[in-house]
């Protein structure tokens, strides 16, 4: 019996007599890849980019042959070179897109869409949806502990979950346009998996998860669970990363909203209807108690004056103050497992009415990494990447006032380096010291400006509340909002 015909074997009888012929070798790996043969492919894409190592098109290619691999770490790097580029090919946000779903990263994949779209706004009414060979319908990844949780899932005839939490149609990713929400989850992270900050974890447990895992403890020294924590720093500094590492710790749900979607929701979705997709999101919280909810970018609610002003035109903003000042007041949360948390990165404006006493009346200032913080960050962002002898505490004295998202970017300018001579050589290249210090002199830091500009916000409000007190005619919300950040503050210069 004769062996099935391989289409690809002329090709390389071809290549073999001309090895040089680039275009023919590109040719072979696009039909490797079109066959889904992408080991195959990943071969001869790196002899293509170790020839011609400018060609975005070869490395979009060589990152499409990782991806069939399930090598997602792999295609990112190389997608993000080209990402990064001053005019970078709409391919590219679309292939992101790719892997940000396949990595189950949901929003990244929105995200990356919507810059592809940027580029060419005819995405926004294509096919693209079945060429990503998006999976669900759901943008929700739930997880398996939380599939006997009613969380307002529609459920189809073939019991697969449909609409979530009052979502309205799909966007060309399969995913919400604009769609805020998101469903209750474990997060996978720890403490030790968010290096650094030591205090500002302790004070986080403090005050969001250890009231709802042990109350009783807290009722004892008259302390009860209520009310709302902000966590405020530049953008970049890992808000985010460390509160889902507090809650990871705890085994509890985290939840979060941005406010920044709910205000581009608002365009999209219309005058109507806030209220009830606010209501279903709470509840959704309360049932997956213990629950931490976080409210991303709060000081994008700016501006509102009051909720309830009946001429005022309703808003998906207003609307959403409304039903949060309502969980306070009724203090449902505290009695149900839910606890309030909130990103801040511009505290000196946020919305007088969330910062009275019993709402967002505590604050968290994290700090940039002292010199233990940037060494841990540092070695755990290096950890399991090859790298040649390096001196850390060099590093991390050379690193001082860089913030978190900082620290990352010196890391991967220095891995980028590394790749690239790698996918040149066809061999593993270590990350060198030398490498590190060059992207430490390119990636300045620009954090400090920041906390001055805070310090002297509040040093500004103390001087108008001086003022206004002696005339009889001080603003309780802005004396309210004054003592949350000083507060904060100082609690942050005695950590200094």
């Amino acid at each position: 019996m004769e062996p099935p015909f391989d289409p690809i074997a002329p090709l390389r009888e071809a290549l073999a007599v001309s090895p040089e012929n680039l275009t023919l070798r590109r040719y072979l790996a696009d039909q490797l890849r079109e066959l889904e043969r992408f080991e195959e492919a990943e071969a001869q894409y790196r002899e293509l980019l170790a020839r011609m190592p400018d060609d975005d098109g070869v490395r979009l290619a060589l990152a499409q042959a990782y991806l069939g691999q399930g090598k997602t770490g792999h295609a990112d790097i190389l997608v993000e070179l080209v990402t990064g580029r001053e005019q970078p090919p709409v391919q590219a946000f679309v292939l992101l897109a790719q892997i940000r779903i396949a990595e189950r990263d949901f929003r990244g994949a929105r995200m990356a869409f919507r810059s592809a779209c940027d580029l060419e706004p005819s995405l926004e009414i294509s096919e693209v949806a079945s060429e990503l060979g998006v999976g669900p319908s759901n943008p929700f990844e739930l997880e398996e502990d939380l599939a006997d949780l009613d969380l307002g899932l529609d459920v189809t005839e073939d019991g697969q979950e449909g609409e979530a939490l009052g979502t309205q149609g799909t966007d060309p990713l399969g995913l919400v346009p604009f769609q805020p929400f998101a469903a209750p989850t474990r997060p996978r992270e720890t403490l030790s998996s968010a290096a650094g900050f030591g205090p500002e974890k302790s004070r986080l447990s403090l005050l969001l998860t250890a009231p709802l895992l042990q109350p009783d403890i807290f009722s004892a020294y008259g302390r009860s669970v209520g009310g709302g924590t902000l966590l405020m720093g530049p953008p970049g500094s890992g808000k985010s990363q460390l509160l889902r590492s507090v809650v990871g710790e705890s085994d509890m749900h985290i939840v979060s909203l941005d406010v920044r979607e709910v205000v581009a929701w608002q365009a999209e979705e219309g005058p109507s209807g806030f209220e009830a997709h606010f209501e279903r999101f709470f509840e959704a919280a309360h049932r997956a108690a213990p629950c931490v909810v976080v409210f991303e970018h709060l000081d994008a609610l700016q501006g509102l004056g009051s909720p309830w002003d009946p001429t005022a035109a309703v808003s998906a903003p207003a609307m959403l103050v409304r039903c949060l000042l309502d969980e306070f007041g009724a203090q449902r949360h505290a009695q149900r497992g839910v606890a309030f948390a909130a990103t801040v990165q511009r505290p000196w404006a946020l919305e007088p009415l969330l910062v009275r006493p019993g709402r967002f009346d505590r604050g968290v200032i994290l700090p940039l990494p002292e010199d233990r913080d940037r060494r841990q960050i540092i070695e755990s962002l290096l950890a399991g990447k090859p790298c040649a002898s390096i001196d850390l505490k060099r590093i991390t004295r050379k690193t001082a006032g860089r913030r978190v998202s900082e620290l990352i970017e010196i890391v991967d300018v220095a891995t980028e380096s590394a790749l690239e001579r790698a996918l040149q050589s066809g061999e593993p290249a270590p990350i060198r010291e030398k490498a590190l210090l060059a992207a430490i002199r390119s990636v300045r830091g620009t954090a400090s400006a920041w906390y001055d500009e805070l310090r002297a916000r509040c040093s500004e409000s103390s001087s108008v509340s001086e003022v206004t007190a002696s005339d009889g005619a001080e603003d309780s919300s802005s004396s309210e909002l004054q003592q949350v950040l000083g507060k904060a503050l100082r609690a942050h210069d005695r950590r200094g």
